[in-house]
């Protein structure tokens, strides 16, 4: 009996010892093994000290294949087709007769449509200085309202004048004024029947002559001495004062002469028909 309990006690020593001498050399398998990582990868663990990895020690994600794709076409458009609409082209002034007429004309208004002249425009003679000008059209203006005043109150005699116009004397029994509506026959068959005429004669010599489409409408002044034109007011509405351009010895404008011509030339035909 002595000697089984002998047997049993050395083999609980024994295992005792096993169980002791596994776990040690566990121990040094496991830090061997823990080793031969450090060995192979270089990793220690945490490298930072504070538990975490740093971001560039951290593995990369895979790279994936990237698969090439081709750029749509765009079509090109030829550059011919880029550039916009041709410019119209300015608006052409007409041509006057020289180089001084262009200078002088190109930002005038124009003064009427083209007006039928019987007769060549002769030279004008008159020199005049601005004066000058300014004085004759005081006088000019003097004479007329004085008219004016007879022919408004009825103290000139009044004569009818075949096709629609009308002659008033004044108290020499000279022909002062003569007005013409432009409803009248006379100014129907003219090439300028817009306009109703006024025109005043000094001595029997014509000194002035108004057309006018009344109040809103276009309106010429022309003012003569010895029988020719030394100034020629435009204004597009008679209505608007100050609003008009002044011509003063404009000959070398083909209008201007023309303007003189016809005034005249209708004055003098009503003038012998008022003294018939």
């Amino acid at each position: 009996m002595k000697w089984n309990r002998d047997i049993i006690k050395s083999i609980a020593t024994w295992n005792k010892d096993i169980i002791k001498s596994m776990t040690t050399n566990s121990y040094i398998v496991m830090a061997l093994l823990v080793l031969i990582m450090v060995v192979l990868t270089g990793d220690s663990g945490y490298p930072n000290g504070d538990g975490q990895y740093e971001i560039s020690q951290m593995a990369e994600p895979p790279q994936v294949e990237t698969i090439p794709q081709e750029s749509p076409q765009v079509e090109t458009i030829p550059q011919e087709s880029l550039q916009s609409e041709p410019t119209p082209p300015e608006p052409q002034i007409a041509e006057t007769s020289s180089d001084e007429d262009t200078d002088k004309s190109s930002t005038e208004p124009t003064l009427s449509p083209e007006i039928e002249k019987t007769e060549e425009p002769q030279v004008n003679p008159l020199v005049m200085s601005s004066s000058e000008i300014e004085k004759e059209l005081l006088r000019i203006r003097a004479v007329w309202t004085e008219s004016r005043n007879g022919v408004d109150n009825g103290i000139f005699p009044e004569s009818p004048i075949p096709g629609g116009g009308r002659a008033f004397f004044n108290e020499n029994k000279q022909l002062d004024t003569i007005q013409v509506s432009r409803k009248s026959d006379f100014v129907k068959r003219s090439s300028r029947d817009s306009y109703t005429r006024i025109f005043q004669f000094e001595n029997e010599k014509l000194i002035f002559a108004f057309y006018t489409e009344g109040a809103g409408g276009v309106a010429y002044r022309l003012y003569f001495k010895d029988g020719w034109l030394f100034r020629l007011r435009y204004a597009p509405d008679a209505k608007i004062n100050g609003n008009y351009t002044d011509f003063d010895l404009r000959t070398d404008l083909e209008e201007y002469n023309a303007w003189q011509d016809f005034a005249l030339n209708e004055a003098n035909e009503l003038f012998a028909m008022a003294m018939r």
